[in-house]
This record gives C-alpha cells, sequence and structure tokens, in this order.
C-alpha cells in the first residue's frame, strides 16, 4: 500500500505544498511540488499584525491548493 504524506510549509512571504510517497528505503519520492508567494507577512513588524490583503493572498493560494 502506498505511503504518501503531504507538508504545507506557510511561510511570512511563500507557501509551499510538498506531496511525496515514502519508500520502503525510507526515503521519499516526489510526487507534486509547488509553491506561491502570498506575502501573508507583509507590514506585520510595522503593525504586530497580519494584514487583511496578506490574509486574502494566502487564502486565494489555500484555495487553490484545495482546488
Amino acid at each position: 500500500m502506498p505511503n504518501k504524506r503531504a507538508v504545507l510549509d506557510i511561510g511570512s512571504n511563500t507557501i509551499r505544498l510538498l506531496i511525496a510517497e515514502i519508500t520502503a528505503e525510507k526515503n521519499f519520492e516526489k510526487i507534486h511540488y509547488q509553491h506561491a508567494i502570498a506575502r501573508l507577512g507583509q507590514g506585520l513588524q510595522q503593525t504586530g499584525a497580519l494584514s487583511t490583503d496578506g490574509k486574502q493572498r494566502a487564502l486565494k493560494v489555500f484555495k487553490t491548493i484545495a482546488d
């Protein structure tokens, strides 16, 4: 039976998705990889909060990944 895993890396600038199959040797074989620049942390240093625009861009990326 295939042993597949997905990893979603949500950073302040980029959101990455990796889907891989774990082999019997405990290595992985990449099945799918994608990344998108969402700039989620734009303005965070100045305000201490995530901006509405950044959150909207991130949500758009998540919707793309889900489809």
